[in-house]
């Protein structure tokens, strides 16, 4: 009985691929931990920073995230409290972003943070800034925020998706 080097050779080779196909694996599965742990740290980060922001200007914060309807800004805030709301929409737009385009944010967070948009939404400031300037943002964001608009006011959230505002004559078809 002789010994088939070849086959051992052979053997050894695909063993010596699966373990490199493993490991590549393996390299693929932490970094893609890596991005979402440093997206998550920098969602994090500029949250922080937001917070800060409100804590260092109360009267920004009352303006911004009051339930009040019809609160009136004075002009000489209104232009703050616009760039303040900006921010907040630019930053969740970022989260949406990294979750649509890049997969970079886990579902778990990204519900989550849709939920903090949804409570937010439900300030008249934040919701006024967002009816003037929501065209402005990304169709991602804007999908977002149609869904969460929609069972409170459709007719508000038709243009966002690209669609036609349902008229009763073509509500049948």
């Amino acid at each position: 009985m002789s010994i088939n080097w070849e086959a051992i050779a052979a053997g050894g080779t695909v063993a010596s691929v699966l373990a490199a196909i493993g490991a590549l694996f393996y390299q693929i599965l932490s970094l893609k931990r890596s991005i979402q742990s440093s997206t998550y740290q920098d969602i994090v980060q500029i949250f922080n920073e937001f917070s800060r922001l409100m804590i260092d200007h109360p009267e920004l914060e009352r303006m911004i995230f009051s339930k009040e309807a019809g609160l009136e800004i004075a002009n000489e805030y209104q232009s703050r409290v616009d760039w303040a709301i900006a921010l907040r929409f630019d930053w969740f737009e970022s989260i949406v972003i990294q979750k649509k385009k890049y997969k970079a944010v886990p579902e778990d967070i990204y519900r989550h943070w849709l939920g903090v948009l949804k409570e937010e939404l439900t300030r008249p400031t934040i919701h006024r800034h967002w009816n003037d300037n929501g065209r402005f943002y990304h169709p991602h964001l804007q999908r977002e925020v149609a869904k969460i608009l929609k069972p409170l006011s459709p007719p508000l959230c038709a243009d966002l998706d690209g669609g036609e505002k349902p008229s009763p004559k073509n509500a049948q078809l």
